[in-house]
Parts: structure tokens; C-alpha cells; sequence
């Protein structure tokens, strides 16, 4: 990569699972993202569209990572694997 620009961006993503009978907190699994885009041309974006895309973005590029993180990270501590649904976007 080496014309062009990159954007770094530091996404923390936070899950809580409670027992909803007894309204008990079980679990909290945080976890932080760190996404690098690139873009092989060196035209600087206007700051609505840079906004616009990193909102919307990143939180769709981390899920399916996340999702693993999370099912992975509840089966190691000896809890059923905790399935996600996919992302779904509007």
C-alpha cells in the first residue's frame, strides 16, 4: 500500500447476555476492532461522504468477527456456543 490513503478506525464492540427470568447479568464481552481502509487513489473525500461511510461500515465489516469472537469466547469458558444473527442491514 503504498500510494493512495488509509483511515484507521478503532471500533469497541460490547455484548451483555442476562437470564431473563432472573433478570441476572451472566456475561459481558468487550472487544475492540481495529480496521484500516485504504483507498488506492490520493483524492482527498468530501467529510460528509468520510462520515457517512464510517458510520455505516465498520460496523458491518467487524460482525461476522465479532460474531466468531463471541461464539468462540462462550464455548471456551463452558458456556453453549452463543449464536449471533447476521448482520442485517436496512
Amino acid at each position: 500500500m503504498d500510494s493512495g490513503k488509509s483511515e484507521e478506525i478503532r471500533v469497541e464492540a460490547r455484548l451483555r447476555a442476562s437470564a431473563h427470568e432472573q433478570k441476572v447479568q451472566m456475561m459481558v464481552v468487550d472487544a475492540t476492532f481495529m480496521l484500516v481502509y485504504h483507498s488506492a487513489s490520493d483524492t482527498d473525500f468530501d467529510d460528509e461522504i468520510k462520515e457517512i461511510f464510517l458510520k455505516s461500515n465498520p460496523p458491518l465489516n467487524i460482525w461476522p468477527y465479532a460474531r466468531e469472537v463471541i461464539s468462540s469466547m462462550t464455548t471456551r469458558m463452558g458456556f453453549p456456543p452463543l449464536i449471533i444473527e447476521p448482520y442485517k442491514v436496512y
